[in-house]
């Protein structure tokens, strides 16, 4: 067995990757409960840690005794040119590959320029994923970004219509109220059933964080009274 070594530098790290585990097993435990097919991750912009959640739900299942596929959504369009005989075949925008250690299976969407648009087809998609459940206990789905800031990634529509039920993980700190919002009104609109957020506070620096190392530095001439400032700074309640 492969042991994942995580450097820990501080206290308030080490709770933030405990309540990371601990979120994305309530996860896992949710999903089995309900019986879910196809659970889906996606996320207001990107960079919010879709792909690593998803990964580590993934493995969370597999060591529960289930056989998991994650279906990545998230590789950009390959732009080719069109073949000799101007077709295509449905099935090719696939790739097949196992996870790193993770003991799970791993279909890719490799769209190219011409078969992009099938993603759009929310009945073709759930009818490749419904052949897929067949071999696997459920499916976990990496979706793009709800408001992507990028032009060569597939549109989350029709993957997260495809699937049974979605998660929208947000990034503290690093999203506003109006991108949630937007972000809701878009799912909504296309009938997506989104059943809850997830919030990845994994790398959020509070301002007492931030102010620590400053106030240390302030009082650096009085060595004690430095520690017990930051000391100070990091437990207050009010910068957190």
């Amino acid at each position: 067995m492969r042991v994942r070594v995580v450097r820990v530098d501080s206290e308030e790290e080490y709770r933030l990757i405990g309540s990371w585990l601990w979120s994305a097993e309530r996860i896992a435990h949710s999903a089995l409960i309900t019986g879910t097919g196809i659970l889906g991750f996606t996320s207001p912009n990107g960079s919010a840690g879709v792909s690593a959640l998803t990964r580590l739900v993934a493995e969370i299942l597999v060591r529960s005794g289930l056989r998991v596929m994650l279906v990545d959504f998230n590789t950009p369009t390959v732009y080719l040119e069109t073949s000799p005989s101007g077709s295509f075949d449905s099935h090719n925008p696939w790739q097949y590959s196992s996870g790193e250690n993770g003991g799970y299976t791993i279909l890719t969407a490799k769209p190219t320029f011409e078969t992009r648009f099938l993603f759009n087809n929310v009945s073709w998609l759930r009818q490749r994923l419904g052949e897929e459940k067949e071999a696997a206990s459920i499916l976990i789905a990496d979706l793009p970004p709800v408001i992507p800031n990028r032009s060569d990634i597939l549109n989350v529509i029709g993957p997260a219509s495809a699937c049974d039920a979605v998660l929208l993980v947000c990034p503290r700190g690093r999203m506003t109220r109006s991108q949630l919002v937007k972000a809701m009104s878009v799912l909504r609109a296309a009938a997506v059933n989104v059943v809850g957020t997830v919030l990845n506070d994994v790398d959020y620096l509070t301002p007492g964080e931030e102010l620590a190392p400053q106030a240390r530095s302030f009082f650096r001439r009085t060595p004690i009274l430095a520690r017990w400032m930051e000391k100070r700074v990091r437990a207050s309640r009010l910068l957190r």
